[in-house]
């Protein structure tokens, strides 16, 4: 309504007509590179055809090893882009981030990073005189991930380091301890609920409560992890310590749950993913249907999507951006794009090839009319998105990436992709009754190929 009540008012006042000349016609620079992939399509549409699908299945397959972690740290700032924008002018310098001040403390003059743990929860009873007994032998030849001590035991905090400081700190409980130790290793294994007692009604009860439950029936064990290993490798080291202690034990702790949390909103990111194409893919069928009384021209269109959808995939893993539950929909995002450029692509030629021109034509006119508009809405969009990777947070500079490579490719294949693709519709859809003429061309349309 903008763009009419504006034309009516520059009609009524000496005011130059300029914009109305397609940006993909004429002989400018951007209509000969438009042209690529229609002059493509006449050279050899089935090389284009299957390069670009194949291009869009390697990507696909190599992308399926891009890294899934997921951890805290992406929503920190990168430090090396704070040296950078420092000497920017208000409002474009960044906040100043404090804590960052604390953990390059740690790491630099105490040499540690983030240290984080896992947690053994013992869901039995810690009665017996064998379990303390079992929840020491728990720390004894830890996986790498684990933090150790000289003895080459885990850093663990359980009942049993409970036990053990008392000792240190009050004879009479430590001779208590001595004479319940048969192995002589300082852990009780007889007489454990004396034991309890003793400790229960010392100055460490609220330690002792934190790792032992007030009926005595469940226990927990905290492991340090090393600082700067992977926190799934921790996570699947004490899953497996759980499997092979004979303890009845469950691994728990806020990097476990973390861990279980974003495998479920990974899959359930994978899961929409096959859900928009297979719901797209409906739509589009339909609608052909009932447009043009061909279901599979809906699908045809959805060619170009899958070669989109590799290739931003291959992309992640190429650009060391790792799958999480935050970007993991843009995948399902991508599908959206790729059609909506393909769709108008599809739409005009349509247009054109049932008025009566040859394909050659019709696609000369799609790609200098439809072709330009794409370009421009590809390019705005794009721009826009790309601002994003000048954020110094690593989570929103990934996302307007992700967005803005899904955006481009999607318009790469509508460009190149689907002129070769209509030719070789046209030359071999017609052996099995889906050729262009079946479908698409009018009964009065004249015109020839």
């Amino acid at each position: 309504a903008a763009k009419v009540l504006a034309d009516r008012w520059r009609e009524r006042l000496p005011i130059p007509e300029f914009g109305t000349t397609a940006l993909g016609s004429g002989g400018s620079r951007l209509a000969r590179v438009l042209h690529v992939g229609v002059d493509l399509s006449r050279i050899a549409p089935v090389a284009v055809v299957a390069l670009l699908l194949v291009g869009g299945a390697v990507g696909g397959a190599y992308g399926t090893g891009v890294n899934t972690e997921f951890s805290e740290e992406a929503f920190f700032p990168d430090q090396d882009r704070l040296e950078t924008y420092a000497d920017l002018p208000e409002p474009f310098a960044p906040t100043e981030y404090t804590f960052l001040d604390v953990l390059t403390l740690f790491e630099e003059e105490f040499e540690q990073d983030f240290v984080g743990s896992v947690t053994l929860y013992v869901d039995q009873s810690v009665r017996d005189d064998d379990a303390l007994e079992l929840i020491d032998r728990t720390t004894r030849n830890p996986p790498d991930t684990f933090a150790t001590t000289d003895e080459r035991r885990a850093q663990a905090t359980s009942i049993v380091t409970v036990i053990e400081d008392r000792a240190k700190r009050d004879p009479e409980f430590a001779a208590l301890v001595e004479r319940n130790d048969r192995l002589g290793n300082g852990v009780p294994d007889r007489n454990v609920d004396e034991v309890y007692d003793a400790l229960l009604d010392s100055s460490a009860e609220g330690r002792a409560r934190g790792y032992v439950a007030a009926d005595r029936g469940s226990a927990r064990i905290d492991y340090t992890i090393r600082p700067g290993v992977d926190n799934s490798e921790a996570v699947a080291d004490v899953r497996a310590l759980a499997e092979r202690t004979p303890l009845e034990a469950v691994p728990t702790g806020s990097l476990v749950v973390n861990e279980a949390v974003i495998d479920l909103l990974t899959e359930s990111a994978i899961r929409s993913l096959f859900a928009a194409f297979g719901l797209t893919a409906l739509f589009l069928a339909l609608s052909y249907a009932y447009l043009e009384g061909k279901a599979v021209y809906g699908l045809l269109n959805l060619v170009p999507v899958l070669v989109t959808v590799g290739l931003l995939v291959g992309s992640m893993r190429l650009f060391e951006i790792p799958l999480t539950p935050i970007n993991a929909p843009i995948l399902s995002v991508s599908i959206g794009l790729g059609v909506d450029y393909t769709v108008h692509f599809v739409h005009r030629f349509v247009d054109e090839y049932q008025a009566g021109l040859p394909i050659d034509e019709a696609l000369d006119v799609t790609i200098a009319g439809t072709g330009g508009a794409l370009t421009g809405s590809m390019l705005t969009t794009v721009s826009g998105l790309g601002v994003l990777w000048l954020a110094v947070i690593p989570l929103l500079r990934d996302f307007g990436v992700l967005l803005a490579l899904g955006v481009f490719y999607a318009y790469l294949c509508s460009i190149l992709l689907v002129p070769s693709l209509v030719v070789v519709w046209d030359r071999y859809g017609g052996i099995v009754g889906l050729g262009l003429d079946d479908g698409l061309r009018g009964s009065g349309a004249e015109g020839g190929r």
